[in-house]
């Protein structure tokens, strides 16, 4: 994760687990793991249409909490979190999705393949 993001996961995780509300709704939202549910989030992550809307709305939700948390989470690491929320959980990505990263790069040449099976 780039470190301008570094404030994103804190936030949001302060949002879900420490405001009574979205952290009920989360636990409603979420489905049991199971072993092939966890095999599709390994291997698909956010491109697996239903892990990416769930992923959607626990960031919806861990927003509302942080917002609802802002004594705790503060203004400025709000404000990152939201950013990434925007920038990736909206539009079904993840910030190894951003041009440039350096595990993109090194995944999509030629030898990609020694990397994805």
């Amino acid at each position: 994760l780039p470190p301008r993001w570094y404030a994103a996961p804190l936030a949001l995780v302060v949002g879900l687990l420490h405001d009574a509300e979205a952290r009920e709704c989360a636990r409603a939202l979420l489905p049991p793991p199971t072993p092939e549910a966890l095999e599709v989030a390994g291997r698909l992550g956010l491109r697996d249409a239903s892990l990416a809307a769930i992923a959607r709305d626990m960031a919806e939700l861990a927003l509302e909490g942080a917002e609802r948390q802002e004594r705790m989470v503060g203004g400025r690491s709000l404000d990152v979190a939201r950013a990434f929320v925007d920038t990736f959980t909206r539009r079904g990505l993840d910030p190894g999705d951003e041009p440039g990263d350096r595990v993109t790069q090194l995944t999509a040449g030629p030898s990609s393949s020694l990397l994805h099976g």
